[in-house]
């Protein structure tokens, strides 16, 4: 009785099996086969419905090839099951329509395949995984982020240790250190943020550095929190259509000569007060007044 090895199905002999016929079955059920494990190519057609990899016993199957070749125009998710037996496989999604196939095996976890990717996947046994870690984010060893495709005409990421050009818009959420000379050869533009209108006008260090706030009563400016040394600005003082608005400053605000200064009162009066924050507990300031 004919026995086969447990991952690729090729058949075993024993001693004394098959006289006279030993090479001709050696050859077609042992070498041909491992020939197609090493370097076989299936093509397999894919639309709607899953599908279960053929997988036969000392015969050719699809199971038992190298390469998977995934064609035709998808009009759902599919899956592609093969065998539970440790194997690798090349696979090439070649799939048009916008779904996706998962590779997977009975009762394991799957990985999915992206369209238009060619990508390594093995079987452990139980489930199915990339070769290469997530296929389809392509994150690399343990990086957190993913690599995208890129082009000549279309470089999004910069080699960090080498000079490099930028070029296009670019919008930066989140605070951005330079440890290092900064050189502007263009205009270097900053918002110009509306401070609230209060009793006490709270000022955000981490908003902007200029910022504006018209007065419509008598007021006092709180202390900027957070300070943060080294950022410098102005803050633009408008007098509302009433006029005769006063400013008080809290104790941070550090003025020449010790005396905090007086604003303009006429209606709609325009002052300027520029700013340097030297430590976080104090700010040296100068008010400019009266702009028309």
């Amino acid at each position: 009785m004919a026995t086969y090895t447990t991952r690729i199905r090729l058949e075993k002999q024993a001693t004394g099996d098959n006289s006279n016929t030993w090479g001709e079955r050696l050859n077609s059920n042992v070498f041909d086969l491992v020939d197609s494990a090493v370097a076989g190519y299936t093509s397999i057609t894919l639309t709607d419905s899953s599908h279960v990899v053929t997988a036969a016993d000392g015969s050719a199957d699809e199971a038992r090839s190298a390469m998977l070749y995934l064609h035709g125009a998808l009009t759902s998710s599919v899956n592609i099951t093969i065998p539970s037996v440790t194997k690798q496989y090349m696979v090439r999604n070649n799939t048009s329509g916008s779904y996706t196939i998962t590779a997977k095996c009975n009762g394991g976890n799957g990985v999915v395949v992206p369209q238009g990717y060619n990508t390594m996947i093995y079987c452990d046994g139980t489930s199915v995984r990339s070769t290469f870690g997530d296929v389809t984010g392509r994150a690399i060893g343990v990086c957190a982020t993913n690599v995208p495709d890129t082009s000549l005409a279309d470089i999004r990421y910069i080699t960090a240790s080498a000079d490099s050009t930028v070029t296009g818009s670019k919008t930066f959420t989140s605070t951005t250190k330079f440890d290092n000379t900064v050189a502007v050869s263009g205009a270097a533009m900053g918002t110009i943020i509306t401070l609230t209108d209060a009793a006490s006008i709270a000022v955000n260090g981490n908003h902007g550095n200029n910022f504006v706030v018209t007065l419509a009563g008598n007021r006092t400016l709180e202390a900027m929190s957070p300070a943060n040394p080294g950022q410098t600005g102005l803050i633009y003082v408008y007098q509302d259509g009433t006029g005769s608005r006063t400013l008080s400053y809290n104790s941070i605000y550090k003025f020449s000569g010790g005396t905090a200064p007086t604003l303009t009162t006429t209606a709609a009066a325009v002052d300027v007060l520029s700013y340097s924050v030297r430590t976080s507990a104090a700010i040296d300031a100068e008010l400019k007044t009266d702009f028309k």
